[in-house]
């Protein structure tokens, strides 16, 4: 019989001042891609993704466009994984003020003012709980967790990062990426209220713990039937 465990571990991570950031995930354009273009001489970042409901999608910037020019400097990247250089030169810039994006789309050049927003929270600053009981953690939602969500600011929850293999958690089927909602009924918004909620459940040591879970588009319950130590 595996027994519960009895601590329980809180990851609490500084974090750092919030900088400017265009709403976008980009690529380098590579001198093979360059040449796909048909100008070798081309250098920049290609948008990949453009967020929805963000300043750059309200500026007119859409996939595959390729950035050549930044507030009318050339925009220096050209291998692969350097597109951090980029989002450096934006971080320099006033959160809230405008860039001039010189734009190639479909052989034409254009520029497009962009608001800068503030950088999103990154995932290592997240809030973190590890539950040594059940034997997962889970950390607060981001911002890209909910970015392709119509309605991004309905999601709610925390996102499960690691799911012991044999552990409770595991036993009960919870996986890897599951949103946890709700224990027992009570709404979890955020790793304070699963924190709460887990602290409750070892104080009482009910017979059955019932999480619903938020699985891709689906949302389903996860039972479990923990066998509690003696006092």
């Amino acid at each position: 019989m595996v027994k519960l465990a009895s601590a329980e571990r809180k990851v609490d991570l500084g974090a750092e001042p919030r900088r400017a950031w265009l709403p976008v995930a980009v690529q380098a354009i590579t001198r093979d891609l360059a040449e796909q273009f048909g100008d070798a001489e081309l250098a920049g970042v290609r948008v990949t993704q453009v967020f929805p409901k963000s300043s750059a999608e309200r500026a007119g910037l859409k996939e595959g466009d390729l950035l050549l020019k930044l507030d009318g400097e050339k925009i220096a990247v050209s291998k692969a994984k350097d597109e951090e250089r980029f989002f450096d030169a934006i971080r320099d810039r006033r959160v809230g003020g405008k860039v001039d994006l010189t734009v190639l789309r479909d052989g034409q050049t254009l520029t497009l003012a962009a608001e800068l927003e503030r950088e999103p929270v990154p995932e290592s600053e997240l809030r973190k709980f590890e539950d040594a009981k059940f034997e997962f953690t889970a950390r607060d939602l981001g911002y890209h967790d909910k970015v392709d969500e119509a309605e991004p600011e309905k999601l709610t929850g925390v996102l499960v990062t690691e799911v012991k293999i044999g552990g409770w958690a595991g036993l009960a089927g919870l996986k890897n990426a599951d949103i946890i909602q709700a224990i027992d009924g009570a709404p979890i918004g955020d790793v304070a209220a699963l924190e709460t909620a887990l602290k409750r459940i070892r104080t009482e040591r009910p017979k059955y713990v019932a999480l619903r879970v938020r699985r891709d588009i689906h949302t389903r319950f996860v039972q479990f039937e923990p066998t509690w130590e003696n006092p």
